[in-house]
């Protein structure tokens, strides 16, 4: 089939690799022999640590060369991204749910727990739990297989080729800044608490208008078109804003969230608390 062309780094398509079906991820053609030896070297140092991601993420299988480019290869997940899969959900089955079992007005936690959303929070509280950092959470890592189970791409070989890539001086094909935690933009460096900034964007960025009360997500900077734009803003302090998101305000998700976009790392929360906190109180205990 035709190749994924939607990262900047990476052409993607179906093969196999010892008689295996899996994805492969080849580095585009650009930049010279050393940048892809340094590249084939970083895949060989990390490649262990990758592979320790739990089985809820899409695993990373091994690298090779394809045609003396460097390439990762993962699990073949038969599924749709996050976005596709809210986008073909029966919207009837939507308004009958939200008749028998919500508020005329959907919140965010019904919203994502209707969906078994709150996963994906379980699932980057496992591989933290494995001292691995992501390093490259937005929309399109999100991703829904058969079953309708979440499930997370891209552990680890995105961000190493991307720090890759900025050392060599090929900085255009980084991911966009939108999802990037201040810090990361500064000092180009990945941390469990840049995972939780991402983690928090994308969150507030999923909902689709499935029926007219529910709350429609809108992507970072959402007001701003430009990359560089989103760049200087970031660069002079600013981080997603309470009016960006006018439509979650009231919602009980959002000083949670909020809590989540500071621009200090060390006052954001970890994912295991934040991924208790998404989580549906327990029933309240009555006496007899």
């Amino acid at each position: 089939s035709s190749a994924d062309t939607t990262h900047p780094l990476f052409d993607s398509y179906p093969g196999t690799a010892e008689g295996r079906q899996v994805t492969v991820h080849v580095v585009r053609k650009l930049g010279n022999d050393d940048f892809k030896n340094a590249v084939m070297e970083r895949l060989q140092s990390e490649a262990s640590s990758w592979t320790r991601a739990p089985n809820t993420f899409v695993k990373f299988i091994g690298f090779a060369r394809v045609d003396g480019s460097p390439a990762a290869l993962t699990q073949v997940v038969d599924g749709v991204s996050a976005k596709e899969y809210l986008k073909t959900k029966s919207v009837d089955e939507a308004k009958r749910m939200a008749s028998s079992r919500f508020t005329t007005r959907w919140k965010l936690s019904d919203y994502f727990r209707y969906n078994q959303f709150t996963d994906y929070a379980r699932i980057l509280e496992e591989l933290h739990c494995r001292k691995v950092v992501h390093g490259s959470i937005e929309p399109g890592c999100f991703r829904v297989d058969r079953e309708g189970k979440p499930t997370i791409a891209g552990v680890g070989f995105i961000q190493a080729v991307q720090e890759v890539a900025k050392a060599h001086g090929l900085e255009d094909y980084r991911r966009t800044a939108r999802y990037s935690a201040p810090e990361t933009l500064a000092e180009g460096k990945e941390s469990y608490m840049s995972d939780v900034y991402s983690f928090a964007l994308v969150v507030l960025e999923l909902p689709l208008k499935m029926v007219p009360e529910i709350i429609t997500g809108r992507k970072p900077f959402h007001t701003t078109e430009q990359e560089a734009s989103v760049i200087a803003q970031l660069r002079r302090g600013d981080t997603p804003r309470s009016k960006d998101y006018e439509t979650f305000l009231e919602d009980p998700w959002w000083p949670i969230l909020r809590k989540c976009l500071a621009r200090n790392h060390q006052e954001r929360r970890e994912m295991y608390k934040l991924h208790k906190m998404l989580l549906p109180a327990p029933p309240s205990e009555t006496t007899p």
